[in-house]
């Protein structure tokens, strides 16, 4: 597939707005808080795209790979710990996906490492669940209470917590969740990156994303 054909200009542009981001965060780190905010959420915008147009793995790591953000997601991981306010850290969970999907471990594992503003529970979890697997670790999972949106993202968590102790996750049953999931409206995904009733995808990046963490093929 000639994934840079598949990048329409609106694309495009959003990653020419990274590059120049980054080139921003070089030239001006005394700023480097807001700008770094800013960086990440242009990422997030490009894999809003990548979620909802990719219909399969391989085609959304050569989309990815096309565009090529190592070089921004190196530049977040040496200057989040620059950042002097807890309040102003970023939170780099996405950005860790991303450098797993893009086959890089070393930086996935630097960036679940980076410090970040207070998480909830459940999202603590998580990373340390995505830390867990990419350095091959056991994990044990503790009870919380999880509510609203983040309910639906409870199966990763199993499933990271599988392939480190050993088990082999219920791929069937994830994927039936994320069929569910994009038809369901009593829920709201604010990140629209996993998916609801009013705003589907079509590729379920974070299972992509955990499977490639623990060196495996998608599934």
């Amino acid at each position: 597939m000639k994934a840079l054909e598949q990048i329409p200009q609106s694309l495009q542009d959003d990653v020419d707005e990274l590059r120049c981001l980054v080139g921003d965060l070089v030239a001006e780190r005394a700023k480097s808080s807001l700008i770094i905010s800013n960086v990440l959420e242009v990422l997030t915008t490009v894999l809003r795209w990548v979620v909802r147009e990719c219909t399969s793995t391989e085609q959304a790591v050569d989309v990815l790979r096309a565009i090529d953000v190592t070089e921004e997601l190196e530049r977040i991981v040496e200057d989040v710990p620059t950042i002097e306010r807890e309040a102003d850290l970023p939170d780099s969970l996405t950005a860790a996906h991303v450098s797993c999907l893009l086959g890089n471990h070393g930086l996935a594992r630097r960036m679940v490492d980076l410090p970040c503003a207070e998480l909830t529970p459940f999202w603590e979890i998580y990373r340390r669940a995505l830390r867990a697997v990419l350095c091959g670790q056991p994990l044990e999972v503790p009870e919380v209470k999880v509510t609203g949106y983040d309910k639906a993202l409870v199966p990763y968590v199993q499933m990271m917590a599988d392939l480190c102790n050993g088990r082999e996750p219920d791929v069937d049953a994830l994927d039936k969740e994320f069929a569910k999931r994009q038809k369901n409206k009593r829920i709201e995904d604010l990140e629209m990156l996993s998916g609801d009733g009013h705003a589907p995808v079509t590729w379920d990046f974070r299972r992509a994303a955990i499977f490639m963490a623990a060196g495996r093929s998608d599934g």
